[in-house]
């Protein structure tokens, strides 16, 4: 395999592998159907570029270079003779839209024999198949992998833990801004039909079948018309499967898998930020308001609004990765500071269980059912100063919402 080398914003070389297939493209009678584990190559892989992005709904990335055969990932590692740490990224997009393995085409599905769902978290189930099978060759440790996600990554994260299907692949998690034990709409097979309608496979006796057999470009077309004007939407999402044979994601809805201990006994932890939805929340109430102008929030984002002030939804991944939308970090900045300090928090829990500093064992301490512990990163001061407490932050809405709904 033919990787390239990098040098990170430390100094460290870091040795990259991009577009590394794990999967056999879901392409005509695979589309709509679990993953098949990629067959071997002969020859060298040519890994240096990020390959395709799935078919998706152009909000936030441009002129992407998008095809099906977007069954990917991406490895980078310091030290390839290793025996690191592996961290395991699943990004946000609402299952709509992002790069290197969106899956807008994956997620969509019947709840029927011939289409029983859930592809796109069984495409991250074969995923960590080839981790645990191929990481060690790239400097990794297979039985010390951290799943750890944003946004809809993070409920794809949270439905690992209850899922059979992963049990034992991984052995620590993170979550970001979301979760599977939120209330989310469970209407992928409505949507699927819906879609069916529009592409034209409405009539058939078969729909599954006359959806593998249309182009692909014509379903994100059709996926599109539903987008616009909408920022936030989750159509497309786990399903609890019935039984016809196959290996099943989930059988029931993750919140009854909690509630009966049926779930990974793993070290997890959960963050948000203070200001989490509020950026959200009006697209939510006011939707149809905002149809005029949507496109360019989503596409000249900083010209419109360049500061927004307080840590909204997804702010806190710009200091975890390097995103050019987010500018370049100075050495010896305020933001450098944040920066060290989360990816020494994820870092430190990724390989041990504990986010703590050698030496301040009380700074972040867990939960578990005998109280609450919460910690948080003051970033205004610019220092990351971290400060404790026992009292949920949105305990008080929690009571509004209780009184106004009688829960």
């Amino acid at each position: 395999m033919k990787g390239v080398t990098l040098e990170s914003q430390k100094g460290h070389t870091i040795y990259t592998f991009r577009g590394i297939p794990y999967a056999e493209p879901p392409i005509g009678p695979l589309r709509f159907k679990d993953p098949v584990p990629k067959s071997k190559w002969s020859g060298v892989l040519d890994a240096t570029d990020d390959g395709f992005t799935c078919p998706q709904y152009e909000v936030l990335f441009k002129n992407l270079n998008q095809s099906e055969d977007c069954l990917i990932l991406n490895v980078y590692s310091r030290n390839l003779n290793g025996n690191a740490p592996v961290m395991f990224y699943l990004h946000g997009g609402g299952h709509l839209f992002g790069t290197s393995n969106s899956n807008t085409l994956g997620p969509r599905f019947t709840g029927t024999e011939e289409a029983t769902g859930n592809y796109l978290f069984k495409d991250v189930i074969l995923a960590l198949k080839w981790v645990r099978d191929n990481i060690k060759s790239f400097g990794g440790n297979p039985e010390c992998v951290t799943v750890f996600g944003h946004s809809a990554g993070s409920l794809q994260t949270t439905t690992l833990l209850v899922s059979p299907l992963s049990r034992g692949l991984f052995h620590r998690a993170i979550g970001m801004g979301g979760s599977s034990t939120a209330t989310h709409s469970l209407k992928s097979k409505y949507w699927t039909m819906k879609m069916a309608e529009d592409i034209g496979c409405g009539n058939e006796a078969n729909v599954i079948e006359c959806m593998r057999k249309v182009p692909w470009e014509t379903i994100r077309a059709a996926s599109n018309k539903w987008e616009e004007g909408s920022l936030i939407t989750l159509r497309f999402n786990f399903e609890i499967e019935q039984d016809f044979g196959q290996e099943i994601y989930l059988s029931a809805h993750p919140n009854e898998y909690f509630e009966n201990g049926d779930f990974e006994r793993i070290p997890i932890m959960m963050s948000q930020t203070k200001n989490e939805f509020e950026c959200l929340a009006a697209f939510v109430f006011y939707s149809e308001a905002f149809k005029p102008i949507i496109e360019q929030v989503n596409t000249d984002f900083e010209k419109i609004a360049p500061a927004l002030y307080g840590a909204m939804h997804g702010d806190e991944v710009q200091y975890l990765f390097n995103f050019k939308e987010a500018g370049y970090i100075e050495p010896g900045s305020k933001d450098e500071t944040i920066m060290d300090l989360m990816t020494g928090i994820f870092t430190r829990f990724a390989a041990t269980g504990n986010p703590n500093e050698p030496g301040k064992e009380d700074m972040w301490k867990p939960s578990n059912s005998n109280g609450f512990s919460m910690a948080f990163i003051d970033i205004p001061d610019g220092n990351g100063n971290i400060q404790t407490g026992n009292k949920d932050p949105a305990e008080e809405r929690y009571r509004i919402w209780d009184e106004l709904f009688n829960l």
